[in-house]
């Protein structure tokens, strides 16, 4: 049995060099573009209590927009060459979209009372840690901050700002926006696992958070 004999690394399509220098390629490409996204939706966090009102619907916008951008510029156009089985998972970045487009507009996802606990914990530190943090991942490599991951072009930060931001709602619905990025986390554990990087622990630390919070949700309303 051969097969046994395969470990993850063995089914790199890519070097990792050629990974990490994907998104420096990326970001130059439409600099600054890479920083309007993250930005902009720090700001409506920041301001939430203010403009209580809009800020629901710009965050599902922002968030809509980002998996369109990220999966049809960076993984169809970028990661995708090196990749050939990142094609196929370009419409899921596309439903995903749709779904926090859904899920937000018609279901006032993004609005109400705020959540309390770990759960507001959980997603206050996951989506400020995908926003502000992650880019800077880039460091201990000794590439610049335009090598960074920013939410909106990367998809391992646009999958934890997302769960981090469908922690912070209490409505039910919420759970159709989160398979898609517990599966892009999946996925890029995974991939990191096999380049043997830190980051992947980032990916299974943010799935396992969110599953957990959900899990003790749950078994609270039962009780």
């Amino acid at each position: 049995m051969r097969w046994l004999d395969y470990r993850l690394h063995d089914f790199l399509l890519f070097a990792p060099d050629t990974y990490w220098r994907l998104f420096e390629q990326a970001n130059q490409a439409v600099w600054p573009f890479p920083l309007i996204i993250p930005l902009l939706l720090a700001c409506c966090l920041a301001a939430r209590r203010r403009f209580a009102g809009a800020v629901p619907y710009l965050v599902t916008g922002l968030l809509a927009a980002a998996w369109v951008w990220c999966g049809g510029y960076f993984v169809g156009r970028w990661y995708a060459p090196v990749n050939w089985l990142a094609t196929y998972t370009v419409p899921a970045f596309y439903l995903q979209a749709l779904l926090l487009l859904w899920f937000g507009m018609f279901r006032n996802g993004f609005g109400g009372q705020p959540v309390t606990g770990a759960r507001r914990v959980v997603g206050w530190t996951l989506t400020a840690g995908a926003l502000l943090l992650y880019p800077l991942a880039v460091l201990p490599r000794g590439q610049g901050v335009m090598a960074g991951e920013f939410a909106g072009t990367a998809p391992d930060p646009t999958a934890i700002a997302t769960l981090g931001l469908c922690l912070l709602t209490r409505q039910p619905a919420v759970t159709a926006c989160l398979p898609i990025p517990l599966l892009v986390c999946a996925a890029s554990f995974l991939t990191l696992r096999a380049m043997e990087s830190w980051q992947a622990w980032l990916l299974l630390a943010a799935a396992a958070a969110t599953l957990g919070v959900l899990a003790t949700s749950s078994s609270s309303r039962v009780r």
